[in-house]
């Protein structure tokens, strides 16, 4: 969904002194607030699979070529919400399971306080 020149956006902070509103007009690469992965990081990570994609084509492992190439052209497209990006996706998806995973060996490190029978 691509936004017109003349709308802005706006974010709201909460402050000690209540909220605060800011905004800013869309540039030509901008998102809005809160977007994971900005045209810019999606460029970068089309930019890394597409030299991998090469890397494997040189190793003859061209499945493995075809497939970093292909998520590669696909992160070109918009995102949305209806249709999400594959490879966008189960990057998120490992980094919360890789965040919960620690987060539980972490408390399980901890002792508890608490007296359990």
């Amino acid at each position: 969904m691509k936004r017109r020149k003349a709308e802005s956006y706006s974010i709201l902070s909460k402050k000690k002194s209540g909220f605060r509103e800011y905004t800013s007009g869309p540039s030509e690469n901008s998102s809005p607030p809160g977007e994971l992965f900005p045209t810019e990081r999606r460029l970068l990570y089309k930019r890394r699979l597409e030299e991998m994609a090469y890397i494997l084509f040189k190793l003859n492992r061209s499945d493995e070529a075809r497939w970093c190439l292909a998520a590669a052209l696909d992160l070109e497209k918009e995102i949305s919400s209806f249709r999400p990006n594959p490879f966008l996706l189960q990057l998120v998806i490992i980094s919360m399971y890789r965040v919960m995973t620690e987060k539980q060996e972490k408390a399980k490190a901890e002792p508890s306080l608490i007296i359990r029978p």
